[in-house]
């Protein structure tokens, strides 16, 4: 939860002071820290055996992520009208919908889709998404104005937001 509003912050000053290549070593410190911890608390787990791969929910959840991201990255360069814009994010949302009808069909499907019956399942998923989605928004506000301290501060208040309500998130949705 901090990498969002400190990441750029850090990575910024570490690019004004330093070599270009710090913003990736700064990550060494942190991944040795996660090894161990993982090491030293996650018990193993048991491979199962006959365990069938959801092939086309796979394929189907790569389609459409990659081209939503495409789409996405694009609109920075070429504005929502493009059709190198419009036609990925289409295709995308296209994939998004042939994955959920797929994965009705599988019976060990990539996504059990029941889990969205549960009303605090899906606010938390919705909350974990609208989190996840700063560093595009980070992204986008840079791009358009050329500010990192706008950006930073739009995450950090996405991050506040979904501070304030995930505890909430759940309540009278039993």
């Amino acid at each position: 939860m901090l990498a969002f509003p400190f990441g750029p912050l850090l990575g910024g000053w570490l690019l004004n002071h330093f070599w270009w290549g710090s913003v990736f070593l700064i990550n060494i410190p942190v991944v040795v820290l996660a090894f161990l911890a993982v090491v030293a608390w996650l018990a193993e787990s048991q491979r199962q055996r006959g365990r069938w791969i959801d092939a086309g929910g796979v394929v189907l959840s790569s389609v459409a992520l990659t081209a939503l991201t495409y789409g996405l990255i694009e609109i920075g360069e070429r504005g929502w009208t493009d059709a190198a814009v419009f036609g990925p994010i289409l295709g995308g949302m296209a994939a998004l919908a042939l994955f959920v009808l797929w994965e009705r069909r599988p019976r060990e499907p990539l996504v059990d889709l029941s889990l969205f019956a549960n009303a605090r399942f899906t606010v938390g998923t919705v909350l974990a998404t609208a989190a996840a989605t700063g560093p595009v928004l980070a992204s986008a506000l840079h791009s358009a104005t050329g500010n990192w301290n706008l950006a930073d501060m739009a995450i950090i208040v996405l991050l506040l937001v979904n501070a304030a309500f995930s505890p909430r998130a759940g309540r009278g949705t039993a």
